[in-house]
């Protein structure tokens, strides 16, 4: 019984640290209108998530995001096909 909870021991003590990190997802805010409408909100808006911050301004060409406070992000955006300028 002893040499069991020995063994379990030392397979937890080598399993967990083994454990792979959590990933977090990025906090974007991107808004698809802005190629037909006056531009993106004010960085006090918050839209539906109420997440205030920098507005990615997703016009008619593919560009990589920004998150909340306006710095790059390896997170690329590409406009629907049907997007046009009015």
């Amino acid at each position: 019984m002893l040499v069991r909870f020995v063994v379990v021991l030392l397979l937890l003590l080598f399993l967990i640290p083994a454990a792979p990190a959590p990933v977090w997802a990025q906090a974007l805010n991107i808004d698809l209108g802005a190629a037909l409408a006056a531009g993106p909100p004010s960085e006090t808006f918050g839209g539906a998530s109420g997440q205030g911050g920098y507005w990615n301004d997703v016009g008619t060409s593919s560009t990589f995001l920004d998150d909340l406070e306006g710095n790059p992000t390896s997170s690329p955006v590409r406009p629907p096909s049907t997007c046009s300028r009015v």
